[in-house]
């Protein structure tokens, strides 16, 4: 039996086991440690863990009846009589929770239970969302796209060319999820390349996914750039503090592959992250009805040197280098181009744009407009 024959067999067996799986999503929700009036933490990040987790082991267990009771399975990790469950554990300053991966439907039907038992629960302990100090990042299966490798490419390269998500849309972080917009040349460079390898092989699809998948992983874990330099004065390479980290693809497995996007702001409840991840999904499903490649084909990007020695300053490593109104008027497209609700999702957006008026001053402009403009950058 040879090689290629194996290899053949392999593939086959591979797109029948994955072929219909379903879309899901996962979570890493963060909440904040007790502070002082001056930042300081009142509790060390194991000891908050251990109070966090006490915490909800009493809601969630010992002062509920029998058949409303969570079930423990491990150390500050809980499971609903519904069947989810979330485990708890600490990071740097904060406390994150993340969950099994379901369908946005499962999500929607327990969102006011997992509502109730994480978010309410962690803030009646002084556990409030980390908003400007922890990460949202969402996780998507890769098993789905195990039969769909079009789509997985055409999906990177919507995330790609839209600027935007990570210029304050979704989130605003070089130091742990550095927009495409910032890539240095270079790297940009090897996009295109690996991109056109793609679209010119003549490989299997299990084979042709996997080396797309590897390529783009190596490419964004060596990303080096004057943004990480600022933060760490380390010539290090980011590993997966980028955007889009693929490095839990892998296989593309159903138990533990996973593509994260990293470029979220903490969800400050479940009502956010189920619309997060419904526009998601709905992207995807947009995508999926396209049968050609999609052009790679930025809507923003700003020119970042080589050198990674040239530092950033404190306002390029802290505001979006963009023009508010372009940047919302650009997502407004993505969310009513994916079959969204703009209502649903302008809430969200950097918080100085809506404290400045910024998110105000579009929707003013749009309902001028009956939603007929061409924002510039």
């Amino acid at each position: 039996m040879n090689r290629l024959f194996l290899i053949a067999l392999t593939s086959l067996i591979f797109n029948i086991a994955y072929a219909g799986e379903p879309l899901l999503f996962g979570p890493e929700f963060t909440f904040a440690v007790p502070v002082d009036k001056h930042g300081k933490q009142l509790v060390q990040n194991g000891d908050a863990l251990i109070e966090m987790g006490e915490h909800m082991k009493l809601i969630l267990f010992e002062q509920r009846s029998e058949d409303e009771q969570f079930e423990v399975t491990y150390v500050n990790e809980f499971k609903s009589p519904n069947g989810w469950s979330l485990r708890i554990k600490p990071d740097n300053g904060v406390v994150e929770a993340v969950m099994r991966p379901m369908t946005v439907e499962n999500y929607e039907r327990y969102a006011s239970e997992i509502q109730e038992a994480l978010f309410d629960t962690a803030y009646l302990k002084g556990f409030p969302p980390a908003y400007y100090t922890g990460g949202g990042h969402i996780s998507i299966s890769a098993a789905y796209f195990i039969d769909k490798p079009l789509l997985y490419r055409n999906f990177i390269v919507d995330l790609l060319n839209h600027s935007e998500l990570a210029l304050g849309v979704w989130s605003f972080d070089t130091n742990n999820a550095l927009s495409p917009a910032l890539y240095p040349p270079k790297v940009w460079t090897r996009i295109r390349e690996i991109l056109k390898e793609f679209d010119e092989s003549a490989e299997e699809d299990i084979i042709k996914l996997k080396i797309f998948n590897t390529e783009m992983q190596s490419l964004f874990i060596h990303i080096k750039d004057p943004y990480f330099y600022f933060w760490h004065k380390s010539i290090a390479s980011r590993n997966k503090f980028s955007f889009i980290n693929l490095t839990h693809v892998s296989s593309f497995d159903r138990e533990h592959s996973r593509l994260e996007l990293r470029a979220f702001r903490p969800q400050v409840n479940m009502d956010m992250f189920v619309r997060q991840i419904r526009l998601l999904k709905k992207r995807i499903l947009y995508l999926e009805k396209l049968t050609e490649p999609l052009e790679l084909k930025p809507n923003f990007k700003k020119p970042s040197p080589d050198d990674i020695a040239s530092p950033a300053t404190a306002d390029e490593a802290l505001t979006p280098p963009i023009n508010p109104q372009w940047a919302i008027g650009e997502y407004y497209k993505y969310v009513t181009e994916s079959g969204e609700k703009w209502a649903d999702h302008y809430d969200y957006l950097w918080p100085q744009w809506k404290f400045s008026g910024e998110v105000k001053r579009f929707n003013e402009y749009l309902e001028s407009c009956n939603g007929l403009f061409e924002p510039t950058p």
